[in-house]
């Protein structure tokens, strides 16, 4: 299988700690742990103060910690790879935005 993405933006930022490439990043700018927000995944690897683009918005490459099955949501594990998030259902969007299910 080829490796490809389509980022629609992509942020540079200087890594606080070591981040191993297509790993999930979080907005601290250090590479995510288990269920911990992120903000993207890095297209390459970095070291503590060195710069690397994360892709924030789009298609991204992302490690997988183990199968994953095509089109699941996928949540970081403890080393930052992609993990499924498990049982996870979305309301439809309409043209005014989407709503939790509930109010």
């Amino acid at each position: 299988m080829s490796k490809q993405s389509i980022s629609l933006l992509t942020l540079s930022i200087a890594a606080v700690g070591a981040i191993a490439a297509n790993r999930f990043v979080t907005p601290a700018r250090d590479q995510a742990v288990a269920d911990e927000n992120t903000l993207g995944v890095a297209t390459t690897a970095a070291t503590d103060g060195e710069v690397l683009a994360v892709d924030v918005m789009g298609t991204a490459i992302v490690e997988a910690g183990a199968a994953v099955a095509a089109g699941a949501t996928l949540k970081a594990d403890a080393s930052g790879k992609g993990d499924h998030l498990g049982d996870f259902r979305r309301e439809g969007c309409g043209g005014t935005g989407c709503r939790r299910r509930g109010r």
